[in-house]
């Protein structure tokens, strides 16, 4: 007779392996869930629409809300829904139908310009460039196959610049001409300051009006909001007659803008290449991201004053690859 509590060695084996099969199903169908659940949020994702595929934004034009339409926000830390006078010129831009077509760039008004490059699409405004993005799940199979995945964001390497072996020539030519200048110091970072102040300060009385700090503000950080220029101008303007030195503006930096700003400042001019693009953006009047021949002959002489005139020539028409008398610097 069977003794409670006990099995014959046969059946203890086949009830413990009918154990370890049902606990690898359940890892299995564990494992299924999860990859399942990582798809579904993969096609969740926004994606960048890279410049040479940019003709699939014209159906997210036509069905923003279906295929995910989105731009880049303010402050560069995610996406957001694009105006609907943004969507409409951005269907003009993409579907080629404005003067200058089939170019890489459209100057809708002043200060206001659509572009392409192999990162992306993108509207250039008030010094900032955001690029636009889809849904990845509503994107086509050949854009799927082709653009990777999204990645987090970082902050670039601390070290030597290095040139990109996809970095186009203009990139190239801005990243060689500061490859003799020292590490970037706290200095060479002040006098950034210094020259950006003088440029946002129209009427040369070494004070800057609130519109003229709101300007400021989008030349050093690129990324910061509109929402956030009026409330750091509140704070700068400690005496509040609506007037900001140069001295007010650099003793409120060093001890009590917010984190965003000091960070933002610091990654705006963390190596050579970005004091260089940083100096651009001083000559860049209206914020869209060009410079004329004129503006960069004159920056160029002050730059690289060791340059002769035919030098100097030489390397504007170099940058000015598409010959439309402006160069993109970022």
């Amino acid at each position: 007779l069977k003794r409670p509590g006990f099995a014959f060695p046969s059946r203890a084996r086949s009830a413990e392996r009918k154990g370890r099969a049902a606990a690898r199903q359940q890892t299995r169908s564990g494992s299924a869930v999860a990859a399942a659940a990582r798809a579904a949020a993969m096609d969740e994702y926004i994606v960048k629409v890279p410049g040479h595929l940019r003709t699939e934004l014209v159906g997210a034009c036509k069905d923003p809300i279906g295929i995910g339409l989105k731009i880049e926000s303010d402050d560069g830390e995610g996406w957001e829904d694009p105006s609907e006078e943004v969507r409409k010129d951005l269907h003009v831009f993409v579907a080629g139908c404005f003067p200058g077509a089939p170019g890489r760039s459209w100057r809708r008004s002043t200060g206001v310009r659509y572009g392409w490059n192999k990162e992306g699409v993108f509207l250039h405004e008030s010094h900032s460039r955001r690029y636009f993005g889809i849904r990845r799940a509503s994107a086509s199979p050949a854009f799927k196959a082709e653009v990777e995945d999204a990645v987090p964001w970082c902050d670039p390497p601390v070290g030597p610049t290095i040139v990109p072996d996809n970095a186009g020539q203009t990139e190239r030519m801005l990243i060689k001409m500061m490859t003799n200048l020292p590490a970037v110091t706290n200095e060479m970072r002040l006098e950034v300051l210094r020259v950006t102040f003088s440029a946002a300060d129209l009427n040369n009385n070494g004070k800057l009006s609130r519109p003229e700090v709101g300007k400021l503000f989008r030349r050093l950080v690129t990324s910061i909001s509109a929402k956030e220029v009026e409330e750091h101008l509140m704070q700068v303007d400690t005496d509040h007659n609506n007037q900001v030195t140069f001295d007010e503006f650099v003793k409120w930096l060093e001890t009590s803008a917010p984190e965003k700003m000091t960070k933002g400042f610091a990654k705006a001019v963390h190596n050579e290449s970005d004091i260089i693009k940083a100096s651009f953006r001083v000559w860049d009047k209206n914020g869209d991201g060009l410079i004329s021949m004129r503006e960069l002959k004159k920056m160029l002489a002050k730059l690289i004053s060791h340059f002769t005139e035919k030098q100097v020539e030489a390397l504007i028409k170099l940058m000015d690859s598409d010959s439309d008398g402006n160069v993109d610097y970022d």
